[in-house]
């Protein structure tokens, strides 16, 4: 399914099926476990554009996404780019690794980026844990997909921004690689739409179906 319709289901499962949680902050939630959200490589920006229609969200463009990726600006909240191409101050893991592994052996299940840093995020207390834990990369017929494990997923403002960052990690591996654009699959130990902004969700529903 594409981008922007698998991303609107997600939303509808949330709101309609959700199980209402409040976290330690105090915020309730419509949550989903354990979900997996799968991507196909068209339109992977619309989620975005549908979220940048709203006045009270400054959302970034996808050039601004992708700059802050490749330039690994810490200063960016949402951005992985750090992680993914400084880990510990100086691994790059997509450039250092999971390219040259692919290039070697087409067929590894091996290519994967971790996100996660035990030292610095399995901290009691800890408050800047990465939500985006680990990036995996697998080759097959012909496609490169690119899946993650979010360990807190908010459908509404923070998968648009993902997804993008996933998209041009795929891009940016499939340089270097003699193969087509898979899917992007999403998997969250939880997905989850907040309540406060459940009004917003439904209208992104209702206006995409509309449109669809």
């Amino acid at each position: 399914m594409d981008a922007l319709n698998s991303w609107v289901n997600a939303l509808d499962d949330a709101i309609t099926k959700g199980n209402r949680f409040v976290d330690n902050e105090g915020r309730a939630c419509l949550e989903l476990l354990h979900h997996t959200l799968v991507l196909e490589p068209k339109g992977l920006s619309k989620p975005l554009d549908e979220m940048r229609r709203f006045d009270a969200w400054s959302f970034p463009t996808p050039d601004e996404i992708n700059r802050a990726l490749e330039q690994r600006d810490r200063s960016v909240g949402y951005s992985v780019g750090n992680r993914v191409f400084a880990y510990r101050g100086s691994v790059d893991q997509l450039n250092g690794f999971v390219i040259p592994l692919l290039k070697k052996d087409i067929n590894s299940r091996r290519a994967m980026i971790v996100l996660y840093d035990p030292e610095q995020d399995s901290r009691i207390g800890e408050r800047m844990t990465p939500c985006l834990a680990l990036i995996y990369f697998k080759a097959h017929d012909g496609k490169l997909d690119v899946s993650c494990y979010i360990r807190s997923n908010d459908l509404l403002l923070g998968c648009p921004l993902t997804i993008l960052q996933l998209s041009s990690l795929q891009e940016m591996a499939l340089r270097s690689l003699r193969l087509n654009p898979g899917n992007i699959i999403v998997h969250s130990g939880s997905a989850h739409v907040y309540e406060d902004n459940a009004s917003v969700a439904k209208e992104v529903i209702d206006r995409c179906r509309k449109n669809l």
